[in-house]
């Protein structure tokens, strides 16, 4: 078995530890609201990490094999050290400020509810929580007032601890019928922005003209524009599940979106406090892992 690696966090031996205890890849799902796609995809990446088999099935679910068990013994110690270290930090950072910057089109009731969980952990702590667009984020972050940051990795020079890539898609209303010829209208992000200059290059790529009808700093209040029949937009693929948006492509005359990486990062990883808060944000249902593009 190699070593440890550093790529093994918390998040992957909690659930690892939850399946063992449970016996059951879906049971673990059903209880921490998670697809069961996704937590396979959880303990594949920990025994790839581990070089090892660390569960095998039988009639009735789940058991570890036996350097599952070895694995299992560790986990658990490592999170019982990790837990009765939180508590202590509990009294160290009373008064503790905790800046976190999130990328609009990131911010969800899934970080809204990671952040209250911050809250009821570390009870003295404070979090000062900041959406904005990626490059106005990276530039925060490159001026140190920032300790932990959701945003796309091209807005700043620095390593994530995690990473996924996103396609940015061309939408319209469902009713909204595309020019054939003139000018297109877009909804679109203000600057400072690339996806704002990728959409203005891909258009005019088409041999087309355009008029800016709308718009906004904010990714969610492009979707309701667009929604509303203001015009053509490019938003990250996130956004669009149950938003009754119509995705355009080739037999419209758009070229396939841009692939947008995002990733977690974190200042200081040796800080327990910031590692607790970029686990909760790298949780399932949070950011998309079950697949990669």
């Amino acid at each position: 078995m190699n070593a440890i690696s550093d790529q093994i966090g918390l998040d992957l031996l909690r659930v690892y530890v939850a399946v063992c205890r449970q016996g059951s890849l879906n049971r673990v799902a059903e209880l921490s609201r998670r697809s069961q796609s996704a937590v396979s995809t959880q303990i594949r990446k920990l025994e790839q990490l581990l070089d090892s088999c660390l569960l095998l099935r039988n009639g009735r679910g789940v058991v570890p094999t036996e350097q599952g068990e070895i694995v299992l013994a560790y986990a658990q110690r490592i999170l019982a050290l990790t837990d009765e270290a939180a508590l202590k930090l509990r009294e160290h950072d009373s008064g503790r400020v905790v800046r976190i910057g999130v990328a609009d089109e990131w911010f969800n009731e899934h970080i809204a509810s990671a952040f209250t969980k911050v809250r009821e952990k570390f009870g003295g702590v404070s979090v000062e929580l900041t959406i904005d667009q990626s490059l106005r984020l990276g530039e925060r972050w490159t001026e140190g007032s920032l300790d932990v940051m959701v945003t796309a990795t091209s807005a700043v020079r620095s390593d994530a601890t995690n990473t996924w890539n996103i396609r940015l898609e061309w939408v319209c209303a469902p009713d909204y019928r595309v020019p054939d010829a003139g000018a297109i209208d877009l909804v679109i992000l203000a600057p400072p922005c690339k996806w704002r200059q990728n959409m203005l290059d891909s258009i005019s790529a088409m041999g087309r003209s355009y008029r800016i009808a709308f718009t906004s700093e904010a990714s969610r209040a492009l979707a309701e524009a667009v929604k509303c029949g203001f015009g053509v937009g490019l938003l990250p693929s996130q956004l669009l599940p149950g938003s009754g948006l119509k995705k355009l492509g080739k037999g419209e005359g758009f070229p396939p979106g841009p692939i947008v990486q995002y990733g977690v990062f974190v200042r200081d990883q040796r800080d327990i406090l910031s590692a607790e808060i970029s686990a909760l944000l790298n949780h399932p249902n949070v950011i998309p892992n079950d697949k990669d593009l």
